[in-house]
């Protein structure tokens, strides 16, 4: 199987980390998330997205061409330290139905460890309580936690 193509965004790519990251947030509304698929969320992650790309806050988003979107980093606030010295906030990874099981979500995970560590960070919290994200984690990192917080991640 051939490598995902992972790259960083750019300001340019605004439009399409809406376009992913809507898709995520109404995948995770309909799966009884409390998160809510509106404007005024995406808007929120959308000022992320921009402080990330534009380095006024240290994260990375990601791309696997039009397919997958990832986005850690800091968020501007205080951390719980109980995971590590300086742990990241996993805002979320999506990557679309038609491309799932072809090595996308792992290639964005592989590619944000490298780059956040080179970040100084060390862990993460809050990356996913799916299957199928805990698992492509666990091929990628440490994942320890509670069956009621299982995302707790060390690079």
């Amino acid at each position: 199987m051939k490598k995902a193509r992972v790259r960083n965004a750019t300001v340019r790519d605004a439009g399409l980390f809406q376009k992913l990251w809507f898709q995520m947030l109404v995948a995770q509304s309909e799966s009884g998330n409390i998160i809510y698929a509106n404007e005024h969320n995406l808007d929120i992650y959308l000022g992320l997205f921009e402080a990330y790309v534009e380095e006024e806050a240290a994260g990375v988003v990601l791309f696997v061409a039009d397919t997958g979107v990832l986005m850690w980093g800091e968020a501007g606030s205080p951390f719980e330290t109980s995971v590590g010295l300086k742990p990241c906030t996993g805002w979320g990874q999506f990557v679309s139905p038609e491309a799932r099981g072809k090595g996308v979500l792992d290639a964005m995970i592989g590619e944000a460890v490298i780059q956040l560590a080179d970040l100084g960070f060390d862990s993460m919290i809050g990356a996913t309580t799916e299957e199928y994200g805990l698992n492509a984690l666990k091929r990628n990192c440490e994942v320890t936690g509670t069956p009621e917080r299982p995302c707790y991640v060390k690079f």
